[in-house]
């Protein structure tokens, strides 16, 4: 649809995408020469997944990214297990910003969405015995659990590649988003479009695990962890202008505004000796 936000591609000038592929060229110095002879990368501009198998892309899917509220990092890890029919604990800025608030707006939130409150020892607490308006200054000394099932915001399986982000690849119950043409609205994690196509092509290394097992395994509802038999690398990106096999330079939208902090600080005069 031919719109305002068409237009404005229109009338960037070739200065500045010059100056855009220069950020990028930057970002690709940053990475690592070896990626790996197969690797996962996620290229958060593009809200995309792809497989990349000795120089071939082998599977591509459509991710959602972070907010622009919640980014989703940079950085590089090693996936090396996934997990089926995966169990949540809501973590702190999600708990605060999304659950509480929600909870005070609807007190039928927490049923609706399956989520139950528990003690550290594990036992259920009633949610009508909370004081929720205060409960964010008297601190909140529960945990917010939510079971395997369809409800659930990993959906039916999540891939783990350790990391100081707590950032992880995954399923989810909310399809209707991956539509959307900007896929920024997690909280920073990586949900994707095709999980069980990607769980799939993971674990063709082991002939145990073929399509039908694990979706044997996921039917069953019970939670169970799956060592990858062949660790595979996972680069997340941030590229706003790259060159395609075909020659082509794609661009994309810089979501997190980063291209100019990027090409300021790029064409800053080196500081000499003293």
């Amino acid at each position: 649809v031919v719109g305002k936000a068409t237009v404005e591609a229109m009338n960037i000038s070739v200065e500045e995408r010059i100056a855009t592929i220069e950020a990028n060229l930057e970002r690709w110095r940053w990475l690592s020469n070896d990626l790996g002879e197969r690797y996962i990368k996620v290229n958060i501009a593009n809200f995309d997944l792809q497989v990349i198998e000795k120089d071939d892309m082998v599977f591509s899917t459509e991710a959602i990214v972070g907010l622009t509220t919640r980014k989703t990092p940079v950085f590089s890890s090693i996936m090396k297990y996934l997990v089926l029919n995966p169990d949540w604990t809501v973590p702190p800025t999600i708990l605060n910003d999304d659950v509480i608030p929600s909870v005070i707006d609807n007190p039928e939130y927490l049923a609706e969405k399956d989520l139950k409150i528990l003690r550290i020892d594990g036992t259920e607490v009633d949610p009508l015995s909370i004081d929720w308006i205060n409960i964010l200054t008297t601190g909140f000394p529960y945990r917010v659990h939510q079971e395997p099932g369809p409800k659930n915001a990993l959906g039916r399986v999540k891939f783990v590649f350790p990391n100081q982000y707590s950032v992880y690849i995954h399923d989810t119950p909310n399809r209707n988003l991956f539509g959307r043409t900007d896929r920024s609205f997690s909280s920073g994690c990586i949900r994707v479009n095709n999980p069980m196509d990607l769980a799939a092509w993971l674990m063709k290394d082991n002939p145990a695990w073929t399509p039908a097992q694990i979706k044997n395994v996921i039917d069953q509802g019970k939670e169970q962890i799956v060592n990858l038999a062949s660790p595979i690398q996972v680069h997340i990106v941030y590229l706003t202008a790259w060159a395609g096999d075909d020659g082509l330079v794609y661009f994309r939208k810089d979501i997190y505004d980063r291209d100019q902090t990027l090409l300021v600080a790029l064409r800053q005069s080196p500081i000499g000796p003293d």
